[in-house]
Formats: structure tokens, sequence, C-alpha cells
């Protein structure tokens, strides 16, 4: 048996982030799953991909004796609890989070192997161009586009690394949203 513990607000941030990245229709029965992945016995690494996006997200945990592990489990709610921390516990069958009044347990029926190699998807060597946006207006400009009945691809204009960037539909150059960039603390050194 493997014990962790978690914070509160770091497994709330794991199941709403990477909920969207989880597929309707599942060409992987793990596609289905949120996979924790614990090769240091000090930082868990989750993953959810529907096969179109991958998100990722690594947070601090504290493992009883800095074990290994690897476990898929659906995305669920947090419950609101007091304590900072949940402690939990993985056997080979289930994985058990500790929410003080009571525990949830799932079961682990789908293998962590099941899942895409994330390693394999990040793509190779230097990035060519780095853009720091603020997410919040990177998401209301996608958001704010309107696709018709159709489906149809946003484009990213992207001409520099402080050149704003030009977002629109590809049936429709003339509904566009123009973000700009801000420095990032390499940049501004």
């Amino acid at each position: 048996m493997t014990k962790f513990n978690i914070l509160t607000a770091d497994l709330k941030y794991i199941m709403n982030a990477l909920r969207p990245a989880i597929g309707k229709t599942y060409a992987r029965e793990a596609q289905k799953y949120i996979k924790f992945e614990c090769t240091d016995g000090k930082t868990v690494h989750t993953y959810s991909s529907d096969g179109y996006r991958l998100h990722s997200i690594s947070t601090k945990v504290d493992v009883e004796g800095n074990k290994k592990f690897s476990f898929l489990i659906k995305p669920f709610i947090v419950p609101k609890v007091e304590s900072e921390f949940i402690p939990c516990e993985i056997s080979e069958k289930e994985i058990t989070f500790d929410f003080g009044n009571y525990k949830i347990t799932f079961p682990l029926t789908e293998s962590p192997d099941n899942f895409l190699d994330v390693k394999e998807c990040i793509p190779k060597g230097n990035p060519k161009l780095k853009i720091g946006f603020n997410p919040k207006y990177l998401e209301q400009a996608a958001k704010s586009l309107k696709q018709g009945g159709t489906c149809d691809c946003a484009i990213m204009e992207i001409r520099g690394p402080l050149d704003p960037v030009i977002i629109y539909l590809s049936k429709n150059k003339s509904d566009f949203r123009l973000v700009l960039p801000v420095r990032t603390k390499s940049e501004e050194a």
C-alpha cells in the first residue's frame, strides 16, 4: 500500500483544469480518466487527453517512503473540507481519498499503461518562438469567436514575440480578435 498527501487546493485544481480535456467519445478507454503519475516520490504529474489536446499539471506531494505510483481515475468534484491536505491510500485495486468526515474510494480498473505516452506527444527540440500572454485574455478571445453549424478551425497569426496575435475562424477573417503579448520575466532581465 502506498500513502501520500496532496494539498486540497491542488486536487481541486487538477480536477477542474483537466476535466475539459476528457472527451465525450473515446478512441481509447483510458481517455475517460485522469492519469496520476509519481516517479520520484515527490511530484505527481497529472494528465488528461481526448485525442485532440493534452492537459498537464504537476504538483508536489508528500509520499510515504518516496514510493513511485501511477493510476487512472475518473474526475470527481472535490468536496469542501477543513483540512489543507487530503490523505490518500493506493492499493493494487483501489485508491481512497480521506476527506475527514468521509472517504471516497475508486476502483482502479484501467491500467495506466493504456494511457497515451505523454513523452511522445510533447514536441522535441528547442521552441522557435516563445510568447507570453495573459491566459484570461486568450480564453476570452477564443470563446468569443462564433462558430456556425459546421466545424470551423481557429487560426492564430503569430508574427513575433512582442507583436499582437490575431485569432479568427478560418471562414471569416474579418471577425478577429487581437491579443497583445506580455513580457515574461526572462525578457525583462
